[in-house]
């Protein structure tokens, strides 16, 4: 049977077409149908059941669609709805949702993150070091406009940033600097 995303398909029968397949461009081919799902019931479901199967190469990559689909579908309730596999995947899950956030959007994954408890300091920092390795200059950009002032999170992108052009970082790090108190960037 074809995934086609289309409703007659139980999300077992969707899983268990996942599961046979062992090449990355069949696994492309069987998710496609996937792009049209709109139900966030449907797609927590699938996750859930996705917990449960073996470890496998095919279970990683409906993994990762279906959380960007979920994504792509209510950006901000990701963070909020348990059945992102939050409670169970715990810190891993959330770490693996943010990564792939910044890689489709990072400025509304950092804003997002800042509008929600959900995010500590660690996983903020995981984003920005993600944003840093691809564009240290953006992630600078949003530390700035977020406000965030912590080490923790100008580390990997002055890093970054030093490892493209250690001149250019040393002069940004000297503009950041307030004269009347060096340790208020």
């Amino acid at each position: 049977m074809a995934l086609t995303g289309r409703s007659s398909e139980s999300p077992d029968e969707r899983l268990a077409a996942i599961a046979r397949i062992t090449s990355r461009p069949a696994q492309l081919a069987a998710v496609a149908g996937w792009n049209d799902l709109q139900d966030i019931d449907e797609i927590r479901a699938l996750l859930d059941r996705l917990e449960l199967a073996p470890d496998s190469d095919a279970k990683a990559f409906a993994q990762v669609f279906l959380l960007k689909r979920w994504i792509e579908i209510d950006p901000d309730g990701i963070l909020e709805d348990p059945g992102a596999g939050l409670r169970r995947g715990g810190r891993r899950r959330l770490e693996q949702i943010v990564l792939l956030w910044c890689e489709e959007d990072p400025d509304a994954a950092i804003a997002a993150l800042r509008r929600h408890s959900s995010a500590n300091m660690g996983v903020l920092s995981l984003a920005l070091a993600q944003i840093s390795a691809d564009d240290p200059a953006h992630a600078l950009r949003l530390l700035q406009q977020h406000h965030l002032v912590s080490d923790q999170f100008y580390r990997p992108v002055f890093a970054a940033l030093a490892a493209e052009d250690l001149q250019n970082a040393a002069q940004l790090a000297a503009g950041l600097i307030d004269i009347e108190d060096p340790q208020r960037i």
